[in-house]
């Protein structure tokens, strides 16, 4: 597993789709889909937002 972070409009994305090869259908985004939709993409974008839903569902 790899994290990447940086600012605001930084590019992490296209950074990760470049260095890993990946397309539209590798990413997985987490603010706008549920977990339970996931399947198996090799990018999650926006990590925070499972966090953050979870946090507020008292989940460990």
């Amino acid at each position: 597993m790899r994290l990447i972070l940086g600012g605001y409009a930084n590019g992490r994305t296209a950074y990760a789709m470049q260095k890993y090869q990946l397309t539209a259908q590798d990413c997985f985004d987490a603010s706008q889909q549920p977990l339970i939709d996931w399947q198996g993409q090799r990018l999650i974008l926006h990590v925070e937002s499972l966090a953050a839903r979870w946090l507020t569902e008292e989940k460990d």
